[in-house]
């Protein structure tokens, strides 16, 4: 069985555009329900962002006729799964994930769409450093909700990938990162009769 490491960005292409897909026989997201499956989505992500493992994904490359259904872009864990393709469609090229669904499903919803009718935030003050039991980075908010300057908005790294229907590359971060020191240089200019408390700022890998 060969081994082949993909980026996250190509995993998310194979996905959007339908080349990997989910068997019929494949069971339902067991993530749990919305709360519990909130805390194992940030603790992927977290993990991600730590540059831990977070294991493989088990494919099968075939054209022989079986039913499959596509991930869902906005996903929601209490929802009914969505139906099977096109039967006309079951007989063409495609790769069926067997092991993976709960990590992919996670990653092409939160990166470019909603989980649950929310989004995914990640605080860039958050210091990666900072190992204590519970605290992550990452936390949901609905879409209503304005962005502090503090925080970014997962899918918005995607904007160009989800418009165009392909990867692009997109500078969201580095634009942010920028706006940030710009407004920090701004702030250390200015007369100040006290101390100001400014925490780390920790990389997004």
């Amino acid at each position: 069985m060969p081994f082949r490491p993909i980026s996250i960005r190509k995993a998310m292409e194979s996905v959007a555009v339908a080349d990997w897909v989910l068997p019929k026989t494949q069971r339902q997201y067991a993530w749990g329900f919305r709360d519990n499956a909130k805390r194992a989505v940030i603790r992927l992500f977290d993990s991600l962002y730590r540059s831990y493992p977070i294991g493989a994904f088990l494919l099968w490359e075939t054209q022989e006729e079986i039913p499959f259904r596509e991930f869902q872009k906005n996903f929601d864990p209490e929802a009914d799964p969505p139906g099977t393709a096109d039967p006309t469609q079951w007989k063409r090229r495609k790769w069926l994930v067997y092991d993976g669904q709960q990590r992919l499903q996670t990653l092409y919803s939160c990166l470019l769409y909603s989980f649950a009718d929310q989004v995914l935030r990640f605080n860039l003050f958050f210091d990666q450093n900072n190992v204590e039991d519970g605290l992550y980075g990452f936390h949901f908010a609905d879409t209503a909700i304005a962005i502090p300057p503090s925080e970014i908005t997962l899918c918005s790294l995607y904007d160009e990938f989800r418009i165009q229907g392909e990867p692009g590359k997109t500078n969201y971060r580095r634009r942010k990162l920028d706006e940030m020191r710009g407004n920090r240089r701004q702030r250390e200019s200015a007369p100040t009769g006290g101390v100001q408390h400014r925490p780390p700022l920790g990389s997004l890998q």
